[in-house]
C-alpha cells in the first residue's frame, strides 16, 4: 500500500480561509477522521500530517508544525518522546529565509533529537519565492548534511526547473506533494532521473490534492515498477526506519508548548 508523506488536517475555518486565498478546491473537510477514511479509499495505508496538534494512533505519522523556531529548540527531544517523526517548517509563514540564521536551531536540534524535517518549498499562489528559492535550499543541505531532510513540491513546483539544476543529487528527499498541478510530465521525469527514485517520497497534499491524481501523473512519467515501489511506499519505510520512528499508539497526547 501507498504511503503518503504529505498531508494536511485544518479546522473548518482555516480550511475555508486557506481555499479561498489558494484559489483551491479541497477534497476532504479537513479532519483526521475524513483524512484516515479517504485515505483508505484511495490505497494508503499510512499518512504523514504536515501539522499535527498532536500525534494520534492508527495510520498517522505525525509531524510538528513548527511556528516559534526559538521554543522549539529547547523542546525538540520532548517532541521526539511524544511520537513525532519530524517536524515542518513553512518559511514563507514564518516570513523567515529557509537558510537563515533563525531557522539554523531548528534543523540541528532536529537532527540531534533524530527528527524528520519538512521544508514547505516556494510560496502560496501569486506570492514571490523569496524564502525558500532552489539556491536557499541548496544552503540547507549543504550546511545539514547529516540531517533527515525532505523538500516538499519537488522542490518548489512552480520553479521544479531551477530545483532540478540547484538539488538534484543532494543528500535529501522530495515529496510529489500536488506535483500534479505544476510540473510537466517531462519535469518530473528529469527530476526523478536526475535525483533518483531512491530520494522521491509520494506525496499528495490532501486536502488539496489526491493520491489517485498523483499515482496517475507518476504512471505517465515512464518510471519503471521497482522505481514507482521505492516512491510509494518503500523510501518511506527506509526513512522511518533511520529515524527509529515508533508510532503512539494512544488516541491523543497533549503537546508540552502549543505555541511552538
Amino acid at each position: 500500500m501507498i504511503t503518503d508523506f504529505h498531508c494536511r488536517i485544518f479546522p473548518d475555518e482555516e480550511l475555508h480561509e486557506t481555499a479561498k486565498k489558494e484559489k483551491a478546491l479541497p477534497y476532504s473537510d479537513g479532519t483526521y477522521a475524513d483524512l484516515s477514511k479517504k485515505a483508505k479509499l484511495y490505497g494508503v495505508g499510512s499518512f504523514a500530517v504536515m501539522n499535527c496538534a498532536a500525534p494520534y494512533g492508527g495510520c498517522m505519522i505525525p509531524f510538528f508544525q513548527v511556528n516559534d523556531p526559538e521554543s522549539f529548540a529547547l523542546a525538540a527531544k520532548e517532541i521526539k518522546s511524544l511520537g513525532y517523526a519530524g517536524v515542518s517548517i513553512d518559511p514563507e509563514r514564518l516570513r523567515t529565509p529557509a537558510d537563515g540564521r533563525r531557522l539554523h536551531p531548528v534543523f540541528e536540534k532536529a537532527a540531534e533529537a533524530g527528527l524528520a524535517v519538512s521544508v514547505r518549498c516556494g510560496g502560496s499562489h501569486f506570492s514571490e519565492y523569496i524564502y525558500c528559492t532552489p539556491e536557499r535550499l541548496c544552503a540547507v543541505a549543504d550546511r545539514y548534511r547529516g540531517a533527515t531532510l525532505i523538500f516538499s513540491h519537488l522542490a518548489g513546483i512552480r520553479k521544479w526547473n531551477a530545483a532540478a539544476e540547484e538539488l538534484c543529487g543532494k543528500q535529501v528527499y522530495f515529496d510529489t506533494a500536488a506535483c500534479a498541478f505544476d510540473v510537466s510530465v517531462e519535469g518530473a521525469k528529469k527530476i526523478i532521473s536526475e535525483h533518483k527514485a531512491d530520494k522521491i517520497l509520494f506525496g499528495s497534499d490532501m486536502p488539496w490534492c489526491t493520491p489517485s491524481l498523483i499515482s496517475a501523473f507518476l504512471s505517465v512519467c515512464g518510471i519503471s515498477g521497482e522505481e514507482l515501489e521505492l516512491i510509494e511506499h518503500k523510501n518511506a519505510k527506509r526513512l522511518l526506519s533511520a529515524l527509529s520512528y515508533k508510532p503512539n499508539r494512544k488516541a491523543c497526547v497533549p503537546l508540552p508548548h502549543s505555541d511552538m
